[in-house]
Order: C-alpha cells, then structure tokens, then sequence
C-alpha cells in the first residue's frame, strides 16, 4: 500500500533506520506499515502504534550500505519530520570483548571512508563504518587504525543526515559475528540499492558445502543478534523522552 506523503500534527517520533527487515523482525511486529518513495526508489516504513495520541517510533528499511541509509534517513526527514534518527541494525566486533547477541549503544561513529566522526548518544563505544563487509584480516585493520569497537555499513550516513538536520543521532548495534568469525563472502550479492540477493546467496552457498556451518553459524548468530537489537530498540522508544545519561544509565547495553 502507498500512502502520500502528508503533514504531521501529532508530537514526532523517533526514526530509527535499518539496512534489512529481518534485523529489526522483532520490534515491527504487529506495527502497521508504508511505502514511501523517495529519489526514485519505494522505502518500507513501519509506524509504531503503541499509543493513541501518537506515534512513539517509526522505522524504515532502506538497504545495506551508506547510499541506502542515507535515502531512507532523508525520507523519513521528509515524512515524519522526527525529533531525532536513529540508526539501527547488527554489526561486526573489532574486539575479543564483544560477543555474539551484545547489543549496545555507541558513542561515537567514524566514517572509513572520510574519517569524519559523529558524536551518538547514550553510547560508550567506538563504532566505524565501512564500505564492504569485513573479514578477519580488514576488522583488525579497523580496530588498530580508530580503537573501534564494533563495525557496521550504515551509521556514518545516518549520523551525516542527522548532523545536517541538526537532530539528535543514536546508533543501537548488536553483534552478530565476533573478531574472529570467519565471513563468507556476501559483497557480490548486494547491489548497488543495498538489496541482498538472497536467492542467489543460497544456491551459491548450496553447491559448496564447505561454507555451509560457516553460513548456518551466521544465521543463528544474527537471529540472536535481532532478537537483543529489539530489547534495546524498545527501552529506547519507551525512554526516549529522558535526557542522554538517564537513558544511558536506565538501558545500558545488553549481554549475551
């Protein structure tokens, strides 16, 4: 269903943005959605229907990667017109200290890509964004080069959008692969709007057995990882009304 864009009335949301559903499939349930087009592409936008008076949080998916994220947090600029962005979803770890389903907040976001960083709130780590997805032998060069702790494809571009817009910037991570987890290669699949090719990906994987615990690891990684992103996600929109360090100090992060 396509719904025009209109002008709000009721308080703002929150506006969280993520690359995949199936990262966040465990806080958009049961909230209604919408698409949304913008710069030629339709974006699926959820809208949380936790009170009447008014939407608590929405959240669009706009793809993987920087291009992505940064259409998807301009069309919810430009839709919802929120009291800040959010950028949400799983991330790699850059040190032994971070597990498997940690979600956290960050403090600060580093493009690789220009070296800017942007303040977040709430946060206490260190999170750097990336072009591609990062192996073994690129996490070590991340984590040496900016004292990161995790490493994600999206932040750096939401946290440029909302810098420009002069809202406030939280990034949410959770870890689905640790420093050592040795990444199948997924680049080639995803294209240039950030879509993954899901069905290509398994049959490649489907004819090479060799990668097939790596990918099932994964996978049961990165469900444990959504499923600590939604608690996090969810004290923050339930919280969000609270200055910076309460929230820090009412959520914290949250361990496997």
């Amino acid at each position: 269903m396509s719904v025009p864009e209109t002008s709000r009335l009721l308080p703002s949301p929150l506006a969280i943005i993520a690359a995949l559903e199936r990262e966040i499939a465990p806080v958009i349930r049961g909230w209604k959605h919408r698409d949304i087009e913008h710069a030629g592409r339709k974006l699926r936008f959820y809208e949380s229907v936790k009170t009447v008076e008014s939407e608590k949080a929405v959240l669009g998916c706009g793809g993987i990667g920087a291009r992505a994220a940064r259409l998807a947090a301009e069309a919810a600029i430009k839709t919802y017109q929120p009291q800040g962005l959010v950028s949400a979803g799983l991330a790699g770890s850059l040190v032994p200290g971070m597990r498997v389903g940690e979600a956290f907040f960050a403090s600060q976001v580093i493009d690789a890509a220009s070296d800017k960083s942007y303040p977040a709130r709430s946060g206490t780590s260190t999170l750097v964004t990336a072009a591609k997805i990062s192996g073994l032998e690129a996490k070590r060069a991340l984590a040496q080069r900016y004292s990161a702790h995790a490493v994600d494809m999206e932040a750096a571009a939401v946290a440029e959008v909302a810098a420009q817009a002069g809202l406030d910037f939280f990034a949410v991570k959770a870890i689905s692969d640790e420093l050592e987890f040795p990444m199948p290669p997924m680049d080639q699949f995803i294209d240039a709007a950030g879509d993954f090719a899901t069905a290509k990906f398994v049959l490649h994987t489907a004819i090479r057995p060799g990668m097939w615990s790596t990918v099932f690891r994964l996978a049961r990684n990165s469900s444990q990882a959504a499923e600590a992103l939604a608690k996090l996600l969810q004290h923050l929109i339930e919280n969000q009304d609270l200055p910076a360090n309460a929230i820090k100090s009412e959520i914290g992060s949250i361990k496997p």
